[in-house]
């Protein structure tokens, strides 16, 4: 009883700070910002260092070891540049509240325009000087709003912060992401700038003592400000008791659909089925979440080079092998078509791409349970092992782990099935596929073979494959936070359009592993209801607070290698990553060359060869690539 007294009080206490952060003027708002984005400078690296030397650690890889060295300067990448990003992001959008962004001529002039089927599409990247220069230049971005809310170019206005949750006068308690650390970073930013409440943080049980500190760093100026508190996992019950409390008026997570159905409906599946009949949420706070996703991948069949071919293959398997699967994003589901003559090229280059690599460690809590579920569901998949050595010794993974089996190293396990979606038997079999119904949430992909024999012409080929994946995609497969298509230039770019229009995803991108996508509008495809949830709703990442949100796409050239590539030379790539967080934490010239010299594999002494003339032409474009403020 004692600890539920001690959780009201903490409650109690930043409930009273409701009314004056949602009254707090814009300009004061942008200052908290500004101070929070220098909290997060040269001298805050060691907390970053140590928060990503303890992530390292409960993934289970000793810190001594070249790949635990790897781990800790790799982790610090996404978490230092996320952030940071996020905060710029904030700034901005306060910035033009202000009237102080510098940048309000580029935003007043988006480019918007008129999709085949009447959605009002505008461009979302690259429009600022930076972005056009910068290392994601090749992207496109774009936002597709929802049709029956924007009919005309028109109605698309940047920066509008009256459709968000401004009228609040409760608490919004952010549930902390277990996979990735920069997650519970933006879910908080989210709720206290863009919803514009004030934010208890319950941290995940896996990432929240490493996390903690540097939250504690970087938000200070909003911790003694009393707008956000924050606390460890301490059990279920203390939990309950939490999200019980009559202060909280809604609550974002970032997990699983089994946690959250617990968390809206009921511990039970019986107290849930009760519930939902009833339309009696246990849960009375709003809800706001983002779930799992069988995430698929659409491979449009051409004429591909053994270049285009090894790169599509590799993007697929970056984003497979990366954190073990561990990802909401992680492509699960490849469809590829039954009458494509590389489909078997495309296989064993993927399958060739996953034996040069050492294994991932497979760390999150019951993902040997999920991989030997799907062994059992298919019983004749391939598990395929790494031919370069098993990496990490698995006697060295010893970490102690929420689940009973801990840390191991899983070989990939890769399910080949066949599709027919013209009879009414594979439309039967597709509905109930096991691995179009579960994420794995491990080191397992499937291959959904489409097929697409002697059923058209070879030139209708592309488009028949096309309508059968949209509708696969939409229809049979759980979830629908993001999903990829690689689209061949030779590919009428009518059929990839009419795909885009007609998939039912949150973030589709083209070319490329859907990772991209988290940059500029993450959320899944409007219209889920609360008792049959599956990945969620809600959008964060919306940096230009468009309203009626529909989905982002992201499109890249096709064919080139992907930015995200994985390697395992670890010495270089540790040193590589190292220079660059250190560059994201401080832009600046030295911190630039030095990134630049860790890339091209430049010692200090070579670079002492350089002329004069050579160094200043470096600085200058340094100073125009990377500018923070376009």
């Amino acid at each position: 009883m004692g600890e539920t007294i001690d959780v009201e009080s903490k409650l109690k206490k930043l409930a009273a700070k409701q009314k004056e952060w949602r009254e707090l003027a814009p300009e004061r708002k942008l200052e908290l910002l500004e101070e929070m984005n220098k909290a997060a400078s040269a001298d805050s690296m060691p907390v970053w260092t140590s928060m990503c030397q303890a992530n390292t650690q409960m993934m289970g890889i000793p810190l001594d070891t070249v790949e635990g060295k790897y781990m800790v300067a790799v982790d610090k990448i996404p978490n230092i540049s996320i952030v940071k990003e996020k905060l710029q992001h904030l700034q901005d959008a306060y910035g033009m509240t202000c009237g102080s962004n510098k940048n309000a001529a580029v935003y007043d002039q988006l480019q918007s325009r008129v999709a085949p089927n009447g959605q009002v599409v505008t461009k979302i990247h690259p429009i600022l000087t930076k972005e056009k220069m910068g290392p994601f230049a090749m992207f496109d971005a774009e936002i597709w709003f929802q049709h029956d809310k924007i009919q005309k170019t028109s109605q698309v206005k940047p920066f509008q912060f009256d459709h968000f949750d401004d009228n609040a006068d409760d608490i919004m308690v952010v549930l902390g992401a277990g996979n990735q650390s920069f997650l519970t970073f933006s879910d908080v930013l989210e709720s206290l700038f863009v919803h514009n409440r004030v934010v208890f943080l319950k941290h995940h049980p896996l990432r929240g003592e490493a996390l903690d500190p540097v939250m504690r760093m970087v938000l200070e100026c909003l911790y003694e400000g009393g707008y956000f508190d924050s606390e460890l996992d301490q059990g279920l019950e203390r939990s309950a008791a939490i999200l019980s409390s009559p202060l909280v008026g809604a609550v974002h997570m970032t997990g699983g659909k089994t946690t959250h159905d617990a968390i809206v409906w009921g511990s039970t599946p019986a107290e849930q089925d009760k519930r939902k009949a009833a339309n009696d949420p246990k849960l009375k706070a709003k809800m706001t979440s983002e779930l799992g996703c069988v995430t698929p991948w659409i491979v449009t069949p051409a004429v591909y080079s053994r270049k285009e071919l090894k790169n599509t293959a590799s993007a697929i398997f970056d984003g497979v092998h990366s954190m073990a699967s561990a990802n909401c994003l992680s492509p699960k589901v490849i469809i590829l078509s039954k009458s494509w003559p590389q489909r078997q090229d495309f296989l064993d280059c993927f399958y060739e791409a996953w034996q040069a690599m050492q294994l991932p460690v497979a760390y999150y809590p019951g993902a040997q349970d999920r991989w030997e579920a799907f062994q059992k569901a298919y019983p004749s998949a391939k598990v395929m092992d790494s031919k370069t050595g098993r990496g990490i010794k698995e006697r060295q993974l010893s970490t102690p782990m929420l689940g009973s089996k801990g840390p191991v190293l899983l070989p990939l396990l890769a399910v080949e099935l066949e599709v027919d979606l013209s009879t009414e038997q594979g439309q039967n079999n597709a509905k109930h596929e096991y691995a179009f119904l579960n994420e794995p949430f491990a080191p397992v992909v499937t291959f959904a073979t489409i097929d697409d024999e002697n059923k058209t012409t070879s030139e209708e080929g592309p488009s028949y494959f096309l309508d059968n994946a949209v509708d696969l995609c939409n229809n049979y497969m759980f979830g629908s936070l993001s999903c990829s298509m690689t689209v061949p230039s030779i590919v009428d770019s009518d059929l990839a359009e009419k795909a885009i229009i007609g998939l039912h995803y949150g973030s589709i991108c083209v070319n490329m592993w859907t990772v991209a996508g988290f940059f500029y509008g993450w959320g899944g495809f409007p219209g889920e209801k609360l008792d049959a949830i599956e990945i969620g709703n809600g959008v964060i990442n919306n940096y230009l607070f468009l309203p009626h949100f529909e989905k982002c796409v992201v499109r890249s050239p096709f064919g080139v290698e992907s930015p995200f590539k994985l390697s395992d030379d670890y010495e270089r790539k540790t040193k590589e990553a190292e220079a660059t967080a250190s560059f994201v934490l401080v832009p600046g010239l030295m911190t630039f060359a030095n990134m630049m010299m860790s890339i091209l594999g430049i010692t200090p002494a070579k670079a002492l060869t350089f002329t004069s003339v050579g160094a200043v032409t470096v600085g200058i474009a340094a100073q125009v690539l990377l500018s923070r403020r376009g």
